[in-house]
């Protein structure tokens, strides 16, 4: 890795619960909060952010079985931050379940994004910030003034668009699961780590 865009190394380190688990890429816009009021049944299957620990759970699934199907603003991977008035981010799965399962219908819950923690390490030093899920790495980068390209990448990359690969990334930690068949061709000298950040 002789480059700066191949030397630039992100370590996700609150994501991985919420790894893609299929080839589909789909642009994710990030999403703040949602609040919703649902009939039971739900339809929705919830997951723990982390396996056996009270940390919350997210949105697996939405089954075509239930209200949340109807509900555009509820989507996989979002984080449910409450229900009713009581905070869920703490809580273990049993607790949470036993909470929608008393409320009466309509449950009121509130979603959010998950964030991530996310570590780049480059020539100018390591930097650390919060993003969204589905919020652009190459974006948010540019954003607070960190240097994504080295000259060649800064005169000939694509501005986002996914086709030069100058914007690669190797992620540590396992936070995108698999590459994708597109993403590989351009970036089989980096390994199966690598990453644009653009996507």
């Amino acid at each position: 890795m002789t480059r700066f865009a191949a030397a630039i190394l992100a370590a996700f380190t609150a994501c991985a619960a919420f790894a893609p688990t299929t080839q589909t890429r789909r642009r994710t816009r990030a999403v703040r909060a949602v609040e919703v009021a649902l009939e039971k049944p739900l339809g929705l299957v919830l997951e723990e952010v982390v396996q056996n620990e009270p940390r919350g759970l997210y949105v697996a699934e939405i089954r075509d079985t239930g209200s949340a199907a109807a509900c555009a603003d509820v989507r996989p991977d979002l984080r449910l931050e409450r229900v009713g008035d009581v905070d869920c981010t703490t809580l273990g799965f049993d607790d949470v379940m036993d909470l929608i399962a008393d409320a009466p219908s309509p449950v009121a819950l509130a979603f959010a994004a998950p964030d991530c923690a996310v570590t780049v390490v480059g020539p100018e030093g390591e930097m650390t910030m919060t993003l969204r899920k589905g919020e652009n790495l190459r974006a948010a980068l540019l954003q607070r003034k960190a240097k994504v390209y080295d000259f060649k990448g800064t005169m000939m990359n694509c501005n986002g668009g996914g086709q030069c690969g100058l914007c690669a990334v190797v992620v540590r930690d396992g936070a995108f699961g698999p590459q994708y068949d597109w993403e590989a061709g351009k970036l089989k000298r980096l390994g199966p780590d690598a990453r644009l950040a653009c996507q």
